[in-house]
């Protein structure tokens, strides 16, 4: 395997298919108590499968059932971080506190603050594509430890 490089964050996975400039990619994520010895009997191993969309890069022979590792740059990851979680629970927070400090009434601040969050993640949703653009993953070919 390749090692990652300190600014990098690198995740395994494997090509489930190749059409329109575009390969899809499978990571398998497990929960931390996957690898514990009592996970089979306590029944709480959880294992999920995501698919990243990647743009094809044509400098690489890439074929359909390659392990590959997924990777994007650090700070490209805090920044998603920051936009999907950071950001959107200060906005929330943040308006609750003001608007029951004008209004008095929790009831209505909270469901101000809910729609700030809605309002929030709506702009992201409306921002997909440069989103898309910003938080570009790149692909290399992953290699076994000898």
């Amino acid at each position: 395997m390749i090692p990652p490089m300190s600014n990098e964050v690198c995740n395994t996975g494997v090509i489930r298919k190749i059409e329109n400039g575009k390969i899809e990619v499978a990571i398998t994520r497990t929960a931390a108590c996957v690898s514990c010895q009592l996970a089979q009997t306590c029944n709480t191993a959880e294992v999920k499968v995501e698919y990243i969309e990647i743009p094809f890069q044509g400098d690489v022979d890439f074929r359909v059932g390659d392990k590959v590792e997924v990777v994007i740059k650090e700070t490209k990851a805090i920044l998603a971080v920051l936009y999907a979680f950071i950001i959107p629970i200060l906005l929330v927070v943040v308006a609750i506190i003001l608007a029951n400090a004008w209004l008095n009434s929790e009831s209505y601040a909270s469901l101000i603050g809910l729609g700030v969050g809605v309002l929030y993640y709506l702009v992201l949703l409306f921002l997909n594509d440069r989103m898309k653009k910003t938080f570009q993953f790149t692909l290399r070919k992953h290699e076994e430890a000898a």
